[in-house]
């Protein structure tokens, strides 16, 4: 089953190939290059075929779908849809929301500019602000409420008086046998809290759809093909890990991340810098993500360069964002799948409490977090480390501003954005450990 698992990851990767985009150093011809890169970028009307481009258009809207579909089906199984908490009405309805609204741009887009007014070119340029504004208030309420669980109430005691019972000896008997059988019957009751053994996960894969689902905006419905083929990738990639590393534990405790997982997970970072059709170069960057949704005057630049940014390193931040799922994936899919994944070394006794395993363990837990962390950094912080020290080397190459410099800031400004989002995971989980407590503490 891994081997299969890991000839598709290869496949998934192969495929990507077609979202590379050259630099100017290897052009073959201007004809070629210009066809290339009028369909990696999008732009509206450097496609000749009105269809072709329409197919293009489809099969985004398609795959966006089916990923917040699958999402949605994960998330309900796992329990983490079950109340009507902000969060979870947030995971249910936004994404779809998102995913409207981005069919429509698209779409709209797709028409001649000339056969518009300007009335309806203005609303067609409001619909990327409504989602900004979904997406600034799912990270807002991920961050403030991060948990997706839901306490099952506890019913209610109805008392039934006849009319032969009405007196006040016989009432005051009957509240008082009903108030002690209450009492011992909370004292014995054991609480059921909905998607408690996922409840570090749920709350990062939501935070990876809504960043996937901004990075498909900005980078064009050509590409969005890409970004999904990423998360096939990431998520093969942690099934692989969690069943290799269930495999060998003999205890709990050597449940950890190995070398290879951490390794891996930052190659997908780096390689998907590239098959999003970028180049660490300033003439590849794709300047029309700054101008989505934001009109043609000389304002609002702290905005464009947001936007440049996730356009640009949107694989650095998501994958920075959700490293902690290498450290969920084993107790998780051990939880969804108990049958699937086995293990013939080590007791799975407590198997129903999942993710709340390593809540028990916190000083395990938070160890591991912080070797994992710092390795992830290390291995971007030693690639800066080799770009650097190849500009200094060929400090006096004849191409040293058009590759090696362009190269080095490239690889510095991916380095501060991956520790700025380790750091927000980690503030993340800090966060969701403090709700935790406050909810054993109300069930207690």
């Amino acid at each position: 089953m891994s081997l299969l698992i890991v000839f598709i990851i290869c496949l998934l990767i192969r495929s990507t190939n077609y979202f590379w985009r050259q630099r100017n150093e290897q052009k073959q011809s201007q004809q070629v290059e210009q066809v290339y890169m009028n369909f990696i970028i999008g732009k509206v009307g450097s496609i000749i075929s009105k269809d072709l481009e329409m197919i293009f258009v489809l099969v985004a809207i398609a795959l966006l779908s089916l990923y917040i579909t699958v999402i949605k089906i994960w998330l309900c199984d796992c329990g983490n849809l079950s109340g009507y908490s902000p969060s979870e009405i947030l995971a249910r309805f936004s994404p779809a929301i998102i995913v409207v609204t981005i069919s429509c741009y698209w779409i709209l887009k797709l028409q001649r500019i000339s056969k518009l007014n300007s009335a309806l070119i203005q609303r067609i340029n409001s619909l990327p602000i409504i989602i900004y504004i979904l997406f600034v208030n799912a990270i807002f309420l991920i961050f403030f409420r991060p948990l997706t669980v839901f306490l099952l109430p506890k019913e209610k005691e109805n008392i039934s008086i006849y009319q032969e019972e009405t007196t006040i000896p016989k009432l005051y008997k009957k509240i008082k046998n009903v108030l002690y059988n209450k009492k011992i019957e909370d004292e014995n009751e054991i609480p059921i809290v909905f998607g408690l053994g996922t409840v570090y996960s749920a709350c990062f894969v939501l935070l990876s759809v809504f960043l996937c689902l901004i990075y498909t905006l900005l980078l064009g419905f050509i590409i969005t093909p890409s970004v999904i083929l990423m998360n096939l990738i990431c998520i093969g990639l942690l099934y692989i890990s969690a069943i290799d590393r269930i495999n060998r534990a003999t205890t709990l405790e050597f449940l950890h991340v190995p070398n290879p997982s951490i390794l891996c997970w930052f190659l997908i970072a780096e390689y998907f810098f590239y098959a999003t059709g970028h180049q660490p170069s300033f003439s590849t960057i794709h300047w029309d993500a700054g101008f989505i949704g934001i009109d043609g005057s000389l304002q609002h630049h702290s905005l464009r360069a947001i936007l440049l940014g996730i356009n640009t390193f949107g694989s650095h931040i998501i994958l920075g964002m959700t490293f902690p799922l290498l450290i969920f994936a084993p107790f998780t899919l051990r939880l969804v799948f108990p049958n699937l994944i086995k293990s013939k070394k080590i007791q799975w006794n407590d198997i129903k409490q999942g993710e709340l395993i390593l809540f028990q363990n916190d000083t395990q837990f938070h160890s591991e977090v912080f070797n994992v962390a710092g390795k992830y950094i290390l291995l971007h912080a030693a690639r800066v480390f080799v770009c650097m020290l190849a500009a200094t080397v060929h400090c006096r190459h004849l191409m040293v501003w058009t590759i090696f410099a362009p190269k080095l800031i490239f690889e510095g400004i991916s380095f501060i954005i991956t520790v700025a989002s380790v750091l927000t995971s980690l503030l993340l989980l800090l966060r969701i450990e403090n709700c935790i407590q406050k909810l054993i503490f109300q069930i207690t």
